[in-house]
């Protein structure tokens, strides 16, 4: 195989890894929100707790460390929380968020 060759497989493999890690965030948030924080919510779903802000929104919590005390306010009950949930919920929220899906799609 030529060094070409062997760099766009290299390329096209790596491009494909980086695009499941960021959709697995996603949905490992989706399954901290269901399996940590839902029962202590509410038991209100994973889509109305995101859609309670925009994605501007969820972006500064996240930016400005926030992002706990932001789940706390919708949450109230809330228990533990722990913080390597932090940047997942982020993704799974922000994806979500009353802002982020196009309603005629």
């Amino acid at each position: 195989m030529t060094k070409i060759a062997k760099i766009v497989l290299a390329s096209i493999v790596g491009m494909t890894m980086v695009s499941t890690t960021a959709s697995a965030s996603i949905t490992k948030g989706q399954k901290y929100y269901a399996k940590k924080i839902k029962g202590q919510c509410s038991d209100l779903d994973g889509g109305a707790f995101a859609d309670k802000h925009t994605q501007a929104e969820w972006s500064a919590f996240f930016k400005d460390g926030k992002m706990e005390s932001s789940v706390r306010a919708i949450c109230p009950d809330l228990g533990k929380y722990k913080s390597k949930w932090t940047k997942h919920l982020f993704q799974f929220a922000h994806e979500y968020a009353s802002d982020g899906l196009d309603p005629e799609c």
